[in-house]
């Protein structure tokens, strides 16, 4: 059942000093609106992964350093934590098949 309203919040640890002994994690999160969608169609929970995709992308975004040589997996440990915690949080059987998919999918294919 789709509620009008419902914005589903990614929340990501980044990590804010990874040479530290006790690396720092910074809470970041993003607004990724759902209202139009109806998350009871295979579409619309493609459509939502799609957006949640976009959102990871864009707060797990590392920038490519020699000082950093672990960031490609750091991001991409990042946009699949941050992904998995939205689904669970809109909890609707589509979506979670549709990421389930997606995990499950050839590499390089896109939601």
């Amino acid at each position: 059942m789709p509620k009008r309203f419902l914005l589903a919040a990614l929340a990501v640890l980044v990590l804010a000093t990874p040479a530290a002994a006790e690396p720092r994690r910074t809470l970041v999160m993003a607004r990724v609106p759902v209202d139009d969608l109806d998350l009871s169609t295979a579409a619309g929970a493609r459509a939502m992964l799609h957006r949640l995709n976009a959102a990871a992308r864009d707060l797990c975004a590392f920038t490519p350093s020699p000082l950093l040589p672990r960031a490609p997996g750091l991001a991409w440990r990042c946009r699949t934590q941050a992904m998995a915690q939205a689904v669970e949080r809109l909890e609707t059987r589509e979506l979670r098949l549709a990421y389930a998919e997606l995990l499950t999918a050839e590499p390089g294919v896109k939601p």
